[in-house]
């Protein structure tokens, strides 16, 4: 049976990371309907049952080969720095765990750049490193890679990523900018983000989800809101103080859903996309919004926990969407939803700005002030309200190709693979 590992994954606490994994997994047993896949996870005293639930055929979840998630972040920490080096004793050994594979695939998706630290680009770079030790070809699959502030960590890709057989971007401007630094080693592919693959909900699980929710599902016109615990780390570049940019966001947001409420006579839904993390728990910053709002009987927050094909499916009965985290935009846009993506990173002009044709519709929310970010805001809500019938037609079309790039990812793996 042919095996494959998967490494470098998100935590399945983002729904993000979910919907990229359940399309990974489309992707690879679409071309590869035998294979063994294991996954290795960071999170894997957290993650088991929701793999067991899933139920996916030939799919097992592992646990990390040095990382070792603990009760506090000191004995995480203290543990995986000493696992860390002795897991490159062992990988140099007969005993290299790798070797019962046949292709290794990175899933880092967004990263492999510095802009969200250290830790993340030198973490997973490490493990493609011992990947190669394994003598396996390697994949980095459906990336936004870069960019690369510091030189420490530039030199580091352009050592590391070179030893990769393949890369798929899932956007040109990472295709780009991969030529940029030098990479051209590997062979270099344009793909698609796997999250794509991901299918909704039943309707008929939606609403039942919507009757949980309180929600009426014929009743006014709904919008749909994804806010971000984490994006005031990257917005308002004017402001130096973290506290008062987070206090603009939760402001400027709830003003955003007052001007909906009252000029289009819409209802608002707030749908986090992350909720099991201390720092990125959506659902806490959707209710500090909530607060905020003038119209409380017009907003409603989803407070249940339901899984990421369940929030597309939600998403997916908005007329309009406002997503401040990637890949809830690409569950709208690849719904059919009329979306404003509020973006902190090339990936967002690169899959929803160029892929899915909506670059018009996105909002760069660290080249504002406040004030302008409001503005831009109402002045996006009206221009993609008003052209929404037009632009939902245009994501019908463009998902369609994009679903096929994205299952272009496991066909190249297999054609790796075999050659």
């Amino acid at each position: 049976m042919t095996k494959i590992l998967i490494i470098n994954t998100m935590g399945l606490y983002n729904y993000g990371g979910r919907a990229v994994m359940k399309g990974a997994i489309t992707s690879l047993q679409k071309s590869m309907p035998d294979a063994q896949i294991d996954i290795m996870s960071t999170h894997y005293n957290r993650e088991c049952e929701t793999y067991k639930k899933w139920n996916y055929k030939n799919v097992k979840l592992i646990d990390h080969v040095w990382f070792k998630e603990s009760n506090s972040i000191i004995r995480t920490a203290l543990s995986s720095t000493i696992l860390a080096p002795l897991a490159f004793i062992k990988f140099l050994s007969k005993e290299n765990p790798y070797k019962q594979y046949d292709i290794i695939v990175d899933l880092s998706t967004d990263g492999l750049n510095d802009h969200y630290g250290l830790f993340m680009p030198v973490f997973f770079m490490y493990n493609i490193l011992l990947a190669k030790m394994a003598n396996k070809k390697i994949v980095t699959s459906a990336a936004s890679i870069g960019k690369f502030n510091k030189l420490s960590t530039k030199l580091m890709a352009q050592f590391i990523l070179n030893k990769v057989n393949l890369i798929t971007p899932r956007e040109e401007i990472t295709q780009q900018y991969l030529s940029e630094i030098g990479i051209s080693e590997p062979r270099i592919e344009l793909t698609a983000d796997h999250a794509f693959l991901m299918e909704s909900s039943s309707l008929q699980r939606v609403d039942n989800i919507f009757s949980i929710e309180g929600i009426n599902i014929n009743n006014n016109p709904k919008i749909g809101i994804s806010p971000s615990q984490t994006i005031h780390n990257y917005a308002f570049a004017c402001i130096s103080s973290k506290d008062k940019r987070y206090n603009e966001y939760l402001d400027k947001m709830a003003l955003t859903i007052n001007f909906i409420i009252e000029s289009l006579d819409c209802d608002v839904i707030l749908i986090p996309h992350s909720s099991m993390a201390l720092n990125e728990n959506d659902y806490s910053i959707s209710k500090e919004i909530y607060e905020k709002t003038t119209h409380k009987d017009r907003v409603k927050i989803i407070t249940g926990e339901y899984d990421a094909d369940e929030l597309k499916g939600i998403i997916g009965k908005c007329d309009m969407f406002i997503g401040c985290r990637m890949h809830s935009t690409i569950a709208s846009t690849s719904m059919g939803v009329p979306t404003i993506a509020v973006t902190y990173g090339h990936k967002f002009h690169g899959v929803i700005g160029k892929m899915m044709g909506q670059e018009k519709c996105l909002i760069d929310i660290n080249k504002f002030t406040p004030d302008e970010f409001l503005s831009e805001m109402k002045f996006k809500v009206n221009y993609v309200w008003n052209n929404r019938d037009s632009i939902r037609t245009e994501l019908k079309k463009k998902t369609i190709i994009v679903k096929e790039k994205a299952l272009l990812n496991g066909k190249l793996i297999k054609e790796l693979m075999c050659s």
